[in-house]
């Protein structure tokens, strides 16, 4: 594009002489360093607010033209959403593994620490559904469902699921949550693969569903985040060290500074998201997710 430019510029008389010194390669690196930090933006932005990260990945790939088909892309930008969820969790994460350590050792203790213990056992029940879709079938229902007009009708599903089961007022608490709960909220979270379901929203609305209340829903549709990316991870992570993914140094470059955006954009998100939920007002969401998809069927149409 830039090359036509220039040779258009030149048959029309602006250069009198072809430009050599214009350094379109220059350009054509910031446009690619701006194009991390947009959709590390949109990441970090969709991936905490109920909105659908990869239906936004995918919208903002098809509306501008850019190419994000590489799946490292996503996994890197997911990375630093990772470790701001790690970030933000920190005191529980580290109280939960405290636990679950005394609870092994100090036999005395066994009482004490259960809470985390049971929590820990909560996060891997509920996490089984999704790594077995993500294992066996996430790829194939990215194929078939990427499609912007099934984005555009995941993302009005989104927002009547919000609307109407998030405003359902919940008691428990994660320490009152029984297993049979973390396996339907972990049900609720397989529905996620789809673009244009988001994650978190959906397994939220499993939180409520299973009666737990605003804050509990959330935490727990967070920390069950954790394991389903830090899999995702490490599995391409191995794929590059076994060499079956080349990564060159400007490649590797972009993706670490996606990643950092990626990182503060998600941890602010994280606040903000946890305001909106002590003030009762998730299913605001409802209103941007049906509005967003019914704009994409129109255009896509």
């Amino acid at each position: 594009m830039l090359l036509f430019i220039e040779n258009s510029l030149y048959s029309v008389g602006i250069f009198n002489k072809r430009p050599h010194k214009i350094k379109w390669d220059k350009i054509m690196q910031i446009l690619e360093l701006l194009k991390y930090f947009l959709l590390a933006i949109i990441q970090g932005v969709s991936e905490v607010l109920p909105i659908s990260s990869s239906g936004h990945l995918i919208l903002t790939q098809e509306i501008l033209g850019l190419d994000i088909s590489n799946m490292s892309t996503s996994i890197f930008l997911h990375i630093g959403s990772l470790l701001a969820v790690l970030v933000f969790y920190a005191k529980t994460l580290r109280s939960l593994i405290t636990g679950c350590v005394n609870y092994v050792i100090y036999k005395e203790t066994r009482k004490k620490n259960w809470p985390h213990v049971k929590l820990f056992l909560l996060i891997i029940v509920a996490s089984l559904p999704a790594g077995i879709i993500g294992i066996f079938f996430k790829s194939k229902i990215e194929e078939i469902f990427s499609n912007t007009i099934f984005i555009g009708i995941n993302l009005i599903i989104t927002g009547i699921l919000l609307f109407f089961l998030t405003r359902k007022k919940g008691k428990k608490t994660t320490e009152e949550m029984t297993f049979f709960d973390a396996l339907k909220i972990g049900l609720f979270q397989t529905i996620g693969v789809l673009p244009g379901i988001s994650r978190s929203g959906i397994t939220t609305i499993g939180g409520k569903v299973n009666n737990l209340n605003d804050e509990s829903a959330v935490n727990f549709a967070f920390l069950l985040f954790i394991p389903v990316t830090l899999g995702s991870g490490l599995l391409e992570i191995f794929e590059i060290m076994n060499g079956n993914l080349i990564l060159s140094e400007a490649e590797i470059v972009l993706y670490v500074i996606g990643m950092i955006v990626s990182f503060i954009v998600t941890y602010f998100s994280l606040k903000f998201i946890l305001q909106i939920i002590k003030k009762g007002k998730f299913y605001y969401f409802s209103f941007y997710c049906l509005i967003m998809g019914l704009l994409v069927i129109i255009l896509h149409l």
